[in-house]
């Protein structure tokens, strides 16, 4: 994920529309720490064995608000507009969506893990 961040920060288009250092500086930039944050909050409580409830709830309980709270805080402290609003505007439309996604990743994540785990 840092490497990631990096190469887009340098300029590569690994981000979807703006590249560079002015992408993170935006005022949705704070979703790029906050994926940072999920990726660890995810590794650090997934467990040993592969899970799909486990993984189901992890993305959906801590990953997911984890990246949106970034986001918020972000958003509010770069616009000076009340985290209320910020919530409206960039969290709340996405939350069910990236619950959908969350749950797909989990359920593509357990067979994954359980194949690599023998090689």
């Amino acid at each position: 994920m840092l490497l990631w961040l990096f190469l887009g920060a340098i300029g590569l288009p690994v981000f979807s529309g703006a590249t560079g250092i002015t992408r993170l500086l935006s005022p949705a930039g704070g979703y790029y720490p906050g994926f940072v944050l999920a990726v660890f909050l995810i590794s650090t409580f997934k467990g040993k064995t592969p899970g799909l409830k486990r993984y189901i709830l992890l993305t959906v309980l801590v990953a997911i608000p984890a990246e949106h709270i970034c986001a918020v805080i972000f958003m509010s402290i770069f616009t000076k507009t009340p985290p209320g609003a910020c919530f409206m505007s960039i969290s709340l439309p996405f939350i069910a969506t990236d619950a959908v996604k969350a749950v797909a990743s989990a359920v593509i994540a357990v067979p994954l893990n359980k194949a690599l785990s023998k090689i």
